[in-house]
């Protein structure tokens, strides 16, 4: 069991600088529109709330709290495949197969480099 979290924790690690995390970039709003800010990709919030659902999910085995966590950074950069796959992850321990495939498809649509990898993942969980 000690070495399943070691590897668990090393996965997050791992996850958290190639995975899911994401390279910032500034975003700023144009002068004409001032608003352009509330609906703009906000990659800083989005990764934060990524490395927290990471933690829940890779640490605490929190999968409801990575669930919620992963939604919110899509909510912020929903163009990022890494956080499908990730709210995926976090479905499948759930138990939810179903919205883990809806997860790993969007995933997949962003990426089809994903693709293969995704489909065997879901193909092992059953």
């Amino acid at each position: 069991m000690r070495i399943f979290k070691i590897i668990t924790i090393m996965a997050a690690v791992l996850l958290s600088l190639v995975g899911c995390a994401t390279t910032q970039q500034n975003i700023a709003p144009s002068r004409s529109d001032q608003n352009s800010m509330l609906v703009a990709e906000q990659p800083e919030i989005a990764k934060a709330y990524s490395d927290r659902g990471l933690i829940k999910l890779l640490v605490h085995d929190d999968y409801t709290g990575a669930i919620d966590d992963f939604a919110i950074a899509i909510g912020y950069k929903p163009s990022e495949a890494s956080y499908h796959v990730c709210r995926g992850l976090a479905y499948l321990k759930n138990g939810n197969n179903t919205d883990a495939k809806v997860d790993f498809n969007k995933a997949a649509s962003l990426d089809p480099s994903l693709s293969a990898s995704l489909e065997s993942l879901l193909k092992s969980s059953r």
